[in-house]
C-alpha cells in the first residue's frame, strides 16, 4: 500500500510475504463492498499475498465482482445458509489451503465463520464493524461478545461505530481500533474533470440548466427514509420550486416511494434513477446532496459527495458527524420530521454554495483510501508480530 513503511519494516518473518484473507458475506451493491473495491488494489504485492473469500452468491443481483483487479484470487462460496454443512467444510479447506498469517472479515456472518474456526487454523483476526447495528438481537450480541476472545482488533470505520459497539456488546474500547472509511479522491476529482459540462449533463438527464438539483445515493430500504426526505422535499419545493430531487439507487421500497411522491404531487421533480455505474455524473451535475438515513457508519457515497464538492444536507448519524462541520460544509437536520427537512434544506439553499462545496474538497482530503489502506497495512503486521 501506498505509505511510508519501508519493505524490511513490513515483513515480521524474514521477509517472507504476509499471508491475508479477506472475506465477506456477499459481494452485491453495498457500503462495505464499495469500500473493498477501492481498498484492496492498495496492498502492496511486495509485502502481501491477499485472497478474496465471498461466501454467499445471489443470482440476479447485481455485483461488484467487475471492480476487482485481475491479479487478486477470488474464491466464490455457495453457502445456502448458516446450517450448511458442505459449505462449512469448503471454507475450512480453502482457508487451509490459503494459509492465512491474518483473516478480515466483514460483516455478522463472515465475523463469526472466521472467528469459530481460528481455533482450527491459528491465523490472527482482525474483524470490521461498518455501521451502528441497532438491529442486532441479544443472540448476535452474545455472540459477537464471545467470539471477541478469539480476535485481535475490531475495526470501526468511525469513532461512534467504535463507542457503539464497545458499549453494546460490552467489550472494552482497547479491542477497537478506528480506520475510517475512504475514497479514492484524487480519481474522483480527475474522473469529475473528463466528463461533459453541469449543463451538459443535465440535459442528458432531463433536466435544464436553470434546475437546481438534490442529489440522495442510497439504497431504497427503510433504514435511509426516503418517506421523510420526500415528505420533507415536498415541503421545501412549495417555496422553491426550481429545485430537483434525483435519487439514485434501488430497493425493495422503490414502487412504494414512487407512488408517494405522485401523492405528495412531487412525481414530475423528483426522478428515481436506479442503481448507477455512471455515479459521477450525478455528483457533477448536483448541486447538493441530501440524506435522511438513520444509521450509517461512515458513509462512501458521503465521501464521493464531498470529493465532488457537494455540500450535504444529513441527520446526525454515526460518521456523519466526523465528516461535516455544521454551517462551513454540509447542515445537520436537527430533529426526524418534514420540517425539520425542509427548513434544513431551505437553510442550505440561501447558504453560498461555492464556499461550501470548496470546504468540502478540503475536507474529505482526510479521508483518502491511501490514508485508510496504510492504516490496515500497519495493524495487519502488527498482529502479525504478536
Amino acid at each position: 500500500m501506498k505509505g511510508t513503511l519501508r519493505n524490511d519494516d513490513m515483513a515480521p518473518n524474514n521477509g517472507k510475504k504476509i499471508s491475508v484473507a479477506v472475506i465477506i458475506d456477499e459481494f452485491c451493491v453495498g457500503g462495505a463492498e464499495k469500500q473493498l473495491t477501492e481498498l484492496l488494489p492498495l496492498f502492496d504485492r511486495n509485502t502481501f499475498d491477499v485472497s478474496f473469500i465471498v461466501l454467499y452468491q445471489f443470482e440476479g443481483r447485481v455485483t461488484l465482482y467487475d471492480q476487482l483487479p485481475e491479479w487478486l484470487p477470488v474464491y466464490k462460496l455457495n453457502f445456502r445458509n448458516s446450517k450448511d454443512i458442505m459449505s462449512w467444510v469448503e471454507l475450512y479447506k480453502t482457508l487451509r489451503t490459503i494459509k492465512p498469517d491474518v483473516v478480515m472479515p466483514n460483516l455478522f456472518f463472515s465475523n463469526t465463520s472466521v472467528r469459530m474456526l481460528k481455533p482450527l487454523l491459528g491465523y490472527k483476526v482482525i474483524i470490521t464493524e461498518h455501521n451502528t447495528y441497532i438491529d442486532k438481537s441479544r443472540k448476535q450480541i452474545f455472540i459477537d461478545k464471545a467470539l471477541s476472545y478469539l480476535t485481535y482488533k475490531i475495526v470501526a470505520v468511525s469513532s461512534t461505530v467504535a463507542t457503539f459497539t464497545a458499549e453494546q456488546e460490552r467489550i472494552p474500547k482497547e479491542k477497537f481500533v478506528v480506520i475510517h472509511n475512504g475514497v479514492d479522491v484524487g480519481k474522483i476529482q480527475s474522473k469529475l474533470a473528463e466528463l461533459p459540462s453541469k449543463d451538459a449533463l443535465r440535459k442528458e438527464f432531463g433536466f435544464t440548466a436553470s434546475d437546481k438539483i438534490l442529489l440522495n445515493v442510497a439504497g431504497l430500504k427503510s433504514k435511509k427514509r426516503h418517506k421523510i426526505m420526500l415528505d420533507g422535499f415536498a415541503l421545501f419545493h412549495k417555496k422553491y420550486p426550481e429545485y430537483r430531487l434525483a435519487i439514485a439507487g434501488e430497493g425493495p421500497l422503490r414502487s412504494k416511494l414512487e407512488v408517494q411522491a405522485r401523492e405528495l404531487g412531487i412525481g414530475d421533480v423528483v426522478t428515481f434513477f436506479g442503481l448507477r455505474r455512471d455515479i459521477e455524473k450525478f455528483y457533477k451535475m448536483s448541486d447538493i446532496f441530501v440524506s435522511t438515513s438513520d444509521i450509517e457508519g461512515l458513509s462512501i457515497a458521503y465521501l464521493e459527495a464531498l470529493a465532488s464538492g457537494l455540500p450535504v444536507v444529513s441527520t446526525k448519524t454515526s460518521g456523519t458527524d466526523e465528516l461535516i462541520t455544521n454551517g462551513e460544509n454540509g447542515f445537520f437536520i436537527p430533529e426526524s420530521s418534514p420540517e425539520a427537512v425542509s427548513e434544513t434544506l431551505e437553510k442550505m439553499a440561501n447558504a453560498n454554495l461555492n464556499q461550501m462545496g470548496d470546504k468540502a474538497r478540503v475536507k474529505v482530503n482526510e479521508f483518502d483510501i491511501h490514508k485508510t489502506a496504510e492504516k490496515y497495512s500497519e495493524l495487519i503486521i502488527e498482529a502479525c508480530k504478536k
